[in-house]
């Protein structure tokens, strides 16, 4: 059997419908027998970048292995941002990059390149993997795909990389003569000491939250039952992290919003009140708990739960407002903000809502409102900026069925490459584009710290926006174009949003903008600018 058509076959024994990549000469075999195999479908993505994120997308969606690949050299270098993307956010995705001929590399010689295209990929990946392999010889892939899929898929989730050279994908191999991969998965590790004594702290609190963080997708069927009894049933106030927002619903009256030095103000306050944080996969980063590490829950304890032992022992942490009332009373310009709120007015029950990043990731993180059947994905570990459009490109073809991916003018412009696959397949997705002619996350920074020298970031100082309704036309879109008085006409608003086709929303800011409330620099993450008086707290 063909080397190259047997890891199409491992694909689709693992339910594994749809390859993302860009084609090239050293993956070209791999892509000649996807095409040849009715059961796994490869999509063309125009760049390795969109293909790596969309893989992601894919995997998020299905909850299985993702697949990316791409030809040697150039091509795999572009994947790199993807993995990096899916190791911070534990997503798992198989990346595949070609190789040139095993014969024609330059191994250990002292040389920096034999072959056309020749790079060790291996070695660059290494720290941005839990698994990344050289493969030499054709009879090594039967264990390698199954140990490569089972370090990807066990414990805490991530990317995996097999450097594959062409003569091996192109070799005929005897399956029966191939070493196979088995292991029984992780040991589970459980302390009866150790429940007694959480159960003791969790019934002598008085004011307990529940955080919940990004890794509370992966929880077994079991545990979000049992999760979500607990909250109906006990009441606890909830707040979640950045990418925790959209894994459980916000319409109950206990959650109090999203913490974190863009978070709303109300569940910031939250965790310097209560005796207890209950965090549920959730790292306890400088974004949630602020610089000022002291001023973090000075009263209270945590229980941190967390798949990853290493998180929770090399932690810096050892004891463990309504955004309706902070957008009327303290931003100054409330346009985006009405957007968002426009968007939770007209949203669907099953809609999925994908943010780049910057400030429209804040502004959606701070006003969507996400309900039982929805979902909300950001990049949160890495945070690319491109990263919206293609990974809701993934969402697409792993069978989600109305997805709204809102990028701002930047990662918009970083990521036209991937319109073309919206258009081609008919994809549900609607791109909103916050279109402020500006990277407003800068310039809110260069603002507070950089006495308003806006280098790069708007068009007096080298940043400039392309017309987006001609790159729709371009691509074969449908566009809009609507201002804050647009959002009171609610027949455009309809017309827009229960039109099924795929479209271009861009919604024009003129004036600068800024997130509220954010986190400045040696505050604690209870007191983000504005600042208020200590009597608006208690009200």
């Amino acid at each position: 059997m063909k080397t190259s058509d047997y890891i199409v076959k491992f694909f689709e024994e693992k339910g594994i419908k749809v390859v993302f990549g860009y084609i090239g000469g050293a993956i070209t075999h791999l892509v000649d027998s996807i095409d040849k195999n009715s059961s796994v479908e490869y999509i063309q993505t125009y760049h390795e970048q969109s293909a790596a994120f969309a893989a992601e997308g894919y995997a998020r969606a299905q909850k299985t292995l993702g697949v990316a690949i791409a030809t040697s050299g150039p091509g795999a270098t572009n994947l790199i941002t993807g993995i990096a993307d899916a190791f911070c956010d534990n997503v798992p995705v198989l990346y595949i990059t070609g190789q040139v001929n095993s014969y024609e590399g330059k191994k250990d010689k002292p040389i920096r390149q034999q072959g056309f295209q020749e790079l060790e990929i291996i070695g660059v990946v290494k720290s941005i993997t839990k698994y990344a392999k050289y493969i030499g010889n054709a009879l090594e892939i039967p264990y390698e795909l199954e140990k490569a899929y089972q370090l990807a898929m066990e414990g805490r989730q991530g990317p995996v990389l097999l450097d594959i050279p062409m003569d091996i994908q192109r070799a005929e191999i005897d399956i029966e003569e191939c070493l196979k991969y088995s292991r029984n998965g992780l040991e589970e590790k459980q302390s009866i000491v150790l429940k007694i004594e959480i159960k003791k702290i969790i019934f002598e609190s008085k004011k307990p939250i529940i955080l919940i963080g990004g890794a509370s997708e992966f929880l077994t069927v079991s545990a979000k039952k049992k999760l979500k009894l607990i909250l109906e049933k006990s009441q606890i106030p909830v707040i979640c992290s950045l990418m925790g927002k959209g894994k459980i619903s916000e319409e109950k009256i206990n959650f109090l919003g999203m913490v974190g030095s863009y978070g709303n103000r109300s569940s910031n306050l939250s965790m310097k009140y209560c005796d207890l944080l209950i965090a549920l996969g959730s790292r306890l980063d400088t974004r949630q708990t602020g610089a000022k590490i002291d001023s973090f829950l000075e009263n209270g304890k945590i229980i941190h739960v967390d798949i990853d032992q290493n998180e929770l022992e090399s932690h810096r942490l050892k004891n463990k407002v309504n955004v309706c009332i902070e957008i009327k009373n303290y931003a100054e310009n409330k346009e985006p903000y009405h957007m968002m709120l426009k968007l939770n007015e007209f949203s669907e029950p099953n809609d999925y809502f994908v943010t780049d990043i910057g400030q429209n990731q804040m502004w959606a993180a701070q006003t969507i409102k996400i309900s039982e059947k929805q979902n909300f994905y950001t990049g949160g570990g890495l945070a690319s900026m491109g990263f919206s459009i293609p990974f809701a490109i993934g969402l697409a073809f792993g069978g989600k069925t109305r997805i709204i991916s809102i990028s701002g003018d930047g990662g918009f412009h970083m990521s036209t490459q991937s319109l073309m696959l919206i258009s081609q397949y008919s994809l549900p997705i609607k791109v909103l584009v916050m279109n402020n002619s500006s990277l407003g996350m800068i310039t809110q920074f260069q603002g507070l710290y950089f006495n308003n020298n806006l280098v790069g970031t708007t068009s007096k100082k080298g940043y400039v926006v392309p017309d987006i309704q001609k790159i729709a036309e371009a691509y074969n879109l449908k566009y809009y174009m609507i201002k804050e008085k647009d959002l009171s006409d609610s027949i455009l608003m309809k017309e827009i949003f229960s039109d099924e086709l795929p479209c271009i929303i861009e919604y024009v800011i003129n004036t600068p903008t800024v997130v509220t409330p954010k986190l400045e620099f040696d505050s604690p993450i209870y007191n983000p600018s504005p600042k208020i008086e200590y009597n608006e707290i208690l009200d």
